[in-house]
């Protein structure tokens, strides 16, 4: 015969076992961010259903881990009504029998519950912390080579403590990391800064995709030459190192030879960093003379930025027309995490307005505030 002592013990065990793995359900952060069973399955489908093309090989693993937590709902009640069994029947030793049944499905709950942990924790050590949308998933597929796939959304999202935005029209892609953009200068005059339309340079460089970041004054440098050095001490400059990792840093910190001295591919004048490691930049850090103008109006913008794993974010906003509001920096963020990715390590802000320039095989796609002219830049960035 099985003492009372031993199953109350028994139960104790099974209940500090049942209220760490609320515990572990409360605290998971990453994947599905969220505390509540709800939740959980919803982010978890959602997770299934926008990285499907990068964890095929765990899918019958994570479903399993959804039914495992219904199993644990189930049998977490059925616990509850074990204990009132014994409460009704510890103290009356007639129920010998039925303590002894006890003590035997509680071995079985034991095991049960293990198993479930076990499921759960395998797929949750192997799942990504951060998603990407199923377009940018597709974009990705383009390889190093040939056409780049692009997309075109409506944000009507707000950010922040902003306004709901009526409406802006967004031009992304997401491109391989092994397809890292060159800097071409208008005209390829590598001693002196021309202007040139960004369709011009992209066609003349076969470009399949390229954007324009480069305001018209601020460093340039491409192709192991200095053509103009740096002769502003507000805004930041982008830069690619030779691991074509993108960055950034500000002209009032640093001079022509220290930008040259990060042994830079290509480096230009945009304007600000939006993000980095996937922390927005507050606007109230950048206190310089383009501050109030760029970072707290909307407008037509063009960024760039690379996830964790080294993919180039790029895209072009509307703006300053019929039915396109434009943008703040809070709200491409917003638009990058919602209909990109998550996953940002660094993302910036380059020259926009009626300079923002989205060129697919040499045709200039994205409406700008100039009528829909196209204004002659010094140089481009562009994906071969």
């Amino acid at each position: 015969m099985v003492s009372s002592g031993q199953i109350s013990s028994d139960l104790s065990t099974m209940t500090n076992t049942l209220n760490q793995y609320d515990s572990a359900i409360d605290g998971l952060s990453g994947v599905w961010k969220g505390d509540s069973y709800n939740n959980l399955v919803s982010k978890a489908n959602e997770f299934l259903s926008s990285a499907s093309k990068v964890i095929n090989s765990q899918m019958t693993s994570f479903q399993q881990a959804i039914s495992s937590y219904e199993k644990y709902k189930e049998l977490k009640n059925q616990l509850a009504q074990l204990v009132s069994l014994y409460n009704s029947s510890s103290s009356n030793n007639s129920y010998g029998s039925q303590i002894e049944s006890l003590r035997s499905q509680l071995t079985q709950l034991k095991s049960e519950i293990e198993s479930i942990l076990g499921s759960i924790t395998e797929v949750l050590e192997g799942a990504p912390a951060a998603s990407t949308s199923e377009a940018a998933l597709s974009s990705l597929s383009s390889g190093s080579s040939g056409p780049i796939e692009y997309h075109v959304d409506r944000y009507t999202g707000q950010a922040g403590n902003r306004s709901q935005n009526t409406g802006t029209t967004v031009w992304w892609a997401l491109i391989p990391k092994n397809r890292m953009p060159n800097m071409a200068m208008a005209r390829d005059d590598l001693t002196s800064v021309q202007s040139e339309r960004p369709t011009s340079m992209a066609k003349r460089h076969n470009a399949a995709l390229g954007i324009n970041i480069s305001v018209t004054h601020g460093i340039m440098y491409t192709e192991n030459t200095l053509v103009r050095g740096n002769e502003v001490n507000y805004g930041e400059t982008l830069y690619m190192t030779q691991d074509g990792t993108l960055n950034s840093v500000p002209n009032s910190q640093y001079s022509t030879d220290d930008i040259l001295a990060l042994n830079p591919v290509w480096a230009a004048k945009g304007f600000f960093a939006i993000a980095r490691d996937g922390q927005f930049i507050s606007n109230n850090t950048h206190d310089d003379a383009e501050t109030s103008y760029i970072c707290d109006q909307r407008h037509p913008r063009t960024f760039i930025g690379q996830d964790s794993q080294g993919n180039y974010i790029v895209g072009v906003c509307g703006g300053r027309a019929q039915r396109e509001q434009g943008m703040y920096m809070e709200e491409i963020y917003d638009f990058v995490q919602q209909n990109i990715t998550s996953d940002i390590k660094f993302l910036y802000n380059g020259d926009g307005g009626g300079s923002s320039a989205f060129v697919v095989d040499g045709e200039k796609l994205n409406i700008t505030s100039d009528s829909n002219e196209e204004r002659a830049r010094p140089n481009l960035i562009y994906w071969t």
